[in-house]
């Protein structure tokens, strides 16, 4: 081999070794990206999970409150969501998991 084919040959295989780190080095960045992108997903993910897990409790303790104070004190659905303080929006699907129960 003489030297411009060593040459030839030298740049040859550092020209590939440049091209192997960069496809390496976009893989990488795309392992982060993915990874990262799971990570915030799993995040929004529990705080939703928490999120509703807290407004189903709370409406079950509605529903719960007001079937007690309509059997103890024999109130109307009305009143005793009324006595709850219970907002108007919640009343009706209240009454509708009351009477299905």
């Amino acid at each position: 081999m003489n030297v411009k084919n060593v040459d030839k040959y030298i740049y040859k295989n550092e020209k590939e070794e440049e091209e192997a780190d960069m496809c390496t080095a976009i893989r990488e960045l795309i392992a982060e990206g993915r990874a990262e992108g799971m990570e915030e997903g799993m995040e929004k993910g529990m705080e939703k999970g928490m999120e509703e897990g807290m407004e189903e409790g709370i409406f079950i303790n509605r529903v719960d409150s007001t079937k007690a104070l309509i059997t103890n004190f024999h109130l109307t659905a009305n009143e005793a969501m009324d006595a709850l303080n219970i907002p108007v929006e919640y009343r009706a699907s209240i009454i509708e998991r009351i009477a299905g129960e």
